[in-house]
C-alpha cells in the first residue's frame, strides 16, 4: 500500500536491509527520541527493523527526501488494535499513522506533508479511521494533528494524547 509513495518533496517505500546505517544515525540522536524511548544501539535499531520493517506486514517505512535521495526517518502505518475504536468505525478500519524525522528535517512541514498524505491514501484504501499517538509533551506532534483536522481524544494513558481522524463517511 505504502511502497514508493510520493509526497511533494519525499518518498516512502518498505525498508531495504542497507537502511539499517541511515536509520540507526536518526533513532541513536537523544533529541530524535526525546518523546519516543531512550536511544537506541546499534543492535537496537537493527532489531526494531527486523521486527517492524522487514516483515511480512510491515509497521514501518522508510521515509526517503526526493532531492538529496537521502533516509530522513521513518514512517509509521498498520491497523491499530483498540477495542473501542473499532467498535466505533469498525475491526480493521482503523489505522495508526505517524513519521520519525532526522533532527536536520524538523520545522520544515514535513511532518505534516506525510502525514497528509497518509490521509489521502487512507481514505482511497477505505480505512475509516486514522490515528496518532504522541507523548502529550509533544507539541510539534499535536499541532500536525490539529492542523489536519484530527480530534483529540480521551486516552487511556496519562503520558499519551491521542488524536483520531474520521476518513470515512458511514
Amino acid at each position: 500500500m505504502l511502497d514508493n509513495l510520493k509526497t511533494k518533496r519525499c518518498t516512502i517505500r518498505k525498508f531495504n536491509p542497507s537502511d539499517v546505517g541511515g536509520l540507526f544515525e536518526i533513532l541513536s540522536n537523544a533529541n530524535v527520541m526525546r518523546y519516543i524511548e531512550p536511544e537506541f544501539s546499534r543492535n537496537q535499531t537493527e532489531n526494531f527493523m527486523q521486527k517492524y520493517g522487514l516483515c511480512e506486514e510491515p509497521k514501518i517505512f522508510t521515509l526517503i527526501y526526493d532531492k538529496s535521495k537521502t533516509l530522513i526517518g521513518h514512517v509509521i502505518y498498520h491497523p491499530f488494535k483498540d477495542d473501542a475504536l473499532e467498535r466505533e468505525f469498525g475491526n480493521g478500519k482503523v489505522f495508526e499513522v505517524g513519521v520519525v524525522l532526522a533532527e536536520a528535517y524538523w520545522n520544515r512541514g514535513i511532518g505534516s506533508e506525510v502525514i497528509g498524505a497518509l490521509v489521502d491514501i487512507s481514505k482511497e484504501s477505505g480505512i475509516s479511521a486514522i490515528v496518532l499517538e504522541c507523548d502529550k509533551d509533544n507539541l510539534a506532534s499535536a499541532r500536525i494533528a490539529q492542523k489536519l483536522k484530527f480530534v483529540e481524544k480521551k486516552s487511556g494513558d496519562a503520558y499519551l494524547r491521542l488524536f483520531v481522524l474520521q476518513t470515512k463517511q458511514e
